[in-house]
Parts: structure tokens; C-alpha cells; sequence
């Protein structure tokens, strides 16, 4: 498995770990990892690519399938020329909402299409993502959704008549649609609030939410804080607008921890939200989002609906649902 870990921070790093963690506990399975990520320093793309190139020729002969979680073209490239010289099956797992043929120039066009053209088995996160690259005549595609483990106690432990606090939890950017939630969070009544915690990037800084009086930056969070931290609020916002959003996974730890969310109707979002876990509104809106949260504060019975479908979702996307797949899509190549 040839992909990028933690601690990077991201969606892929940690799509990347929620499968291995999984796949370590599967009985009679023998997982290798290789690291794709980036270390800082000088010369850090031409290292990352000697040691990706060492490691896998080290354990490719005693494989029986590989698979590369993609990261760059240059990654990919290197390992597809491996599987073909010791003849091993591939296959390739696309995060997010990147790979949109729009987005590939030069060397990286001609890399994505070999890649995607070759592989045994192309697993896409989105069903986005397959419809932009179905003109390219894969041998085999299949849509891998994201996931993650479910908590021990997925459900919260106390029930929720009403949602008054609302939380933001991920990159704190413009792209995630941040001056939005603050216009809106900043008009909703008292007695309401919005929490944000996430990395400050992208321009925002804590000057952003001085002085206003709903919304307020609570800083960086760990990861293995966030089903803890969201089981504090009643609803997840994400007025996200990023132009190649996948489907997020913090959407997916807020239906676990028991919370609807309130996002935006933009790429392959409402793949995973739709009238049965949340509302939609539009990208670049703080009119429709401030309406939507305050819907919920004053509709409690359509709030228990969401919260009650959110819970559901959240099973659906359980990684114990999921990692058995992947380890089947594996064995069928493999034959």
C-alpha cells in the first residue's frame, strides 16, 4: 500500500490510515506500507521519490497485489513502471474531488491517463469522479466511498431538543467558505453560537473573528479529539466552495457523533447530504446559510429528523463496512 500517512495533515493522510489501522487487524493479511509524504528540507521531491522507489523494490517481489493511494503523478508513475516490470496487479485509489481530467497539464496528463487506463482496478471516491473520467476506457472502476470507524458510542449520550450550538471543524480558509459562515453566524439570535476550530490558512487569520460576537476561532484540533469535540454541538456547517472537494470526512464524523450538517449544494457533496441528514444551500451564500441554520434552531422536529438520519448515515460509512471491500477488490485482481 503506497500512499500518504499521517502526520500530514489532510483528507487523503487520513483516508490513508483509517484503511491501514483497519486492514492491520484483518485475520490472515499481511499489509506493507510506503510512505509517500513528503519531508521538509531541500531537494524534498527527488528524496521522497528515491525512497518510495527503495522501499517498494524491497517488497514488491513478495506481494501479491499492489496498491497505490494517489498522491502525485511522479508517485504514480513510478510504481505503475514497477508493477509492469514484476508483473503485479495494480490498483489505484483516488481521494477527494481531484482528478477531474480539467485539472491535468503537460507530463501529468499523459501519467493520470496511463495510470487510470492500465490499473486492474480504479477505486474513486465520488460518484463525480467516475462520471469525468468514464470516456477513458478503464478495465475496471468501482467507487470506494469515504469512511471512517464508527465510535463505541455513536449515538450522543445526551438527546437534543434543539440546536443552539453549531460548529465548524477543518481547514479555516476562504475556499471552506469561512466569510461566509461569519456573516451569517453573526446574525443569528442570542443564545446561539458557532465554534470553529480547525488550521488557520489560506489568508484567515485570528484577526478575522475579532470582535464578533456569535462566531469565535477556538483553534487547531487533533485528530483523535474530533468525535469528543463534535459531541458537544448540535449541528456541523460546512459552506464549503473548494473546487475540488471529495466527499469530506469531517461530514461523515459529525453523522457519527450524532449532528446534522448544514452545507453547501457543491461538487460531490450532496453525494452524502441530502433532506434526510441535512440542508443544502447554495456556494457563496450567507443569506441561504444563515436561513438554513436558523431552520434548524426553530424547527426542533425537523432537527430530531436530521439528527436521527445523520446517525444512520454514519453507520453506512463505517470503515468495518468498507475495509472488508477493499480487501475483496484485492483478492478478485489477484486471482
Amino acid at each position: 500500500m503506497i500512499g500518504p500517512l499521517p502526520p500530514r495533515l489532510g483528507g487523503a493522510a487520513q483516508a490513508m490510515a483509517t484503511l491501514t489501522d483497519e486492514l492491520s487487524r484483518h485475520p490472515g493479511l499481511q499489509v506493507n506500507l510506503v510512505d509517500t509524504c513528503r519531508k521538509p528540507g531541500p531537494f524534498s521531491q527527488a528524496l521522497r521519490i528515491v525512497q518510495v522507489l527503495r522501499h517498494t523494490l524491497r517488497q514488491i517481489k513478495h506481494v501479491d497485489v499492489v496498491t497505490v493511494h494517489y498522491s502525485d503523478p511522479a508517485v504514480g508513475g513510478l510504481v505503475f513502471a514497477l508493477t509492469r516490470l514484476f508483473r503485479r496487479p495494480l490498483l489505484v485509489h483516488r481521494f477527494g474531488g481531484a482528478d477531474a481530467p480539467r485539472y491535468w497539464r503537460g507530463p501529468r496528463a499523459y501519467i493520470e491517463r496511463l495510470l487510470l487506463k492500465s490499473a486492474e482496478l480504479n477505486l474513486f471516491q465520488t460518484r463525480l469522479q467516475i462520471e469525468n473520467v468514464k470516456n477513458l476506457r478503464m478495465k475496471r472502476v468501482e467507487q470506494y466511498p469515504n469512511n471512517r470507524p464508527l465510535p463505541d458510542h455513536s449515538q450522543p449520550s445526551i438527546p437534543r431538543a434543539s440546536c443552539t450550538r453549531y460548529v465548524f471543524l477543518g481547514h479555516v480558509n476562504r475556499d471552506k467558505g469561512v466569510d461566509e459562515l461569519i456573516a451569517a453566524g453573526e446574525r443569528l439570535p442570542d443564545g446561539l453560537r458557532v465554534d470553529v476550530f480547525g488550521e488557520l490558512c489560506g489568508g484567515v487569520t485570528e484577526d478575522d473573528f475579532k470582535g464578533l460576537k456569535r462566531v469565535r476561532y477556538c483553534g487547531a484540533l487533533r485528530h483523535d479529539d474530533v468525535i469528543s469535540t463534535l459531541r458537544n454541538y448540535d449541528a456541523l456547517v460546512l459552506p464549503s466552495h473548494y473546487e475540488r472537494e471529495g466527499h469530506p470526512g469531517v461530514i461523515i464524523e459529525a453523522y457519527q457523533a450524532g449532528l446534522p450538517v448544514v452545507a453547501t449544494d457543491f461538487m460531490a457533496i450532496p453525494e452524502i447530504v441530502d433532506d434526510t441528514t441535512g440542508i443544502l444551500v447554495p456556494p457563496y451564500n450567507s443569506d441561504a446559510l444563515f436561513v438554513a441554520m436558523e431552520r434548524l434552531h426553530n424547527e426542533p422536529e425537523l432537527y430530531g429528523r436530521l439528527r436521527e438520519g445523520a446517525i444512520q448515515r454514519g453507520r453506512a460509512h463505517s470503515t468495518a463496512i468498507w475495509a472488508p471491500r477493499f480487501v475483496e477488490f484485492c483478492r478478485e485482481i489477484s486471482r
